[in-house]
């Protein structure tokens, strides 16, 4: 099989027999289909391809196949298996079974490849598919900022109006609430002197009347207080001359009985005497 060629079956034959009986590969992806038509869709590339370089059929280019040659020793991999207990056929099976797994892996990566000559087109497009796009957004970019620079010049104008018709009617309204805090002050000092004036009336008439008032009753006070002097002074009087009259009636009565009393005594003596020499008289 190998580079001896000296065993049951030869390589070639061992070839001529795998490519005669070549099985259906079964993919190991199951969306494979779906892959594959991912991969040949025609690109946007199409119409920019030269036409000594053009897609036919809508298919990709893929490299030139790998010629038909052993990817690895298969008579040292026959040996090794047989040295494993198993017998040549089965040997020569299970490296078959081998290399055609191989087979279909480099089938599929070969399916899956795609050239360089798209892979450059189609990075080619995607770079002036993001060129474009970077154009395009730049230039919606700067519309917008012109448009918003605009506006914002716009609203600032409109701004600096609002300010100044807030500042003209702020100006105004101070004007008026000073004017009218005037108007309420002058109110208030007229109302203040008004008030002024009533009050000096009032108290005017109430002293007018506290005056005259209080000078009939001073004189009311005074008559009643010279009355009653009057009469204490009078009755005093009657007093003193009772008193008097009653002391000198006393003192007479004193004096009466006094001299009473002396003739009573002057009496009792005489008679006394008069006894005494009777007395005298008689013994």
């Amino acid at each position: 099989m190998g580079n001896d060629g000296a065993e049951d079956i030869p390589a070639d034959s061992a070839r001529l027999w795998r490519k005669e009986n070549k099985q259906p590969q079964i993919s190991l992806y199951p969306n494979q289909g779906a892959f594959d038509d991912a991969i040949h869709m025609p690109t946007p590339s199409a119409y920019l391809t030269p036409p000594g370089l053009a897609i036919s059929n809508n298919k990709l280019s893929h490299p030139t196949p790998i010629p038909d040659n052993y990817y690895f020793d298969t008579y040292s991999l026959v040996r090794n298996i047989s040295k494993g207990g198993f017998t040549d056929d089965q040997s020569v099976t299970i490296m078959e079974a081998i290399e055609h797994i191989l087979e279909n892996n480099i089938d599929f990566t070969e399916q899956c490849l795609t050239s360089r000559y798209n892979f450059d087109n189609d990075s080619y497009l995607f770079k002036e598919a993001c060129s474009q796009l970077r154009s395009s957004i730049q230039s919606a970019r700067d519309l917008e900022a012109e448009r918003q620079h605009a506006s914002r010049i716009q609203l600032q104008h409109e701004f600096n109006m609002l300010s100044q018709r807030l500042h003209q009617e702020m100006t105004e309204m101070k004007d008026s609430i000073r004017g009218m805090l005037n108007d309420h002050s002058i109110t208030i000092r007229e109302y203040q002197r008004n008030i002024d004036t009533l009050l000096q009336e009032l108290n005017y008439k109430i002293n007018v009347s506290l005056n005259g008032d209080g000078k009939a009753a001073i004189e009311s006070i005074r008559w009643i207080l010279t009355s009653r002097a009057a009469l204490t002074v009078a009755t005093c009087a009657l007093m003193i001359v009772f008193v008097l009259k009653f002391y000198s009636v006393r003192m007479q009565d004193s004096e009466r009985n006094i001299k009473n009393q002396e003739e009573n005594q002057l009496k009792s003596h005489v008679s006394t005497e008069v006894c005494k020499t009777l007395f005298t008289a008689i013994r």
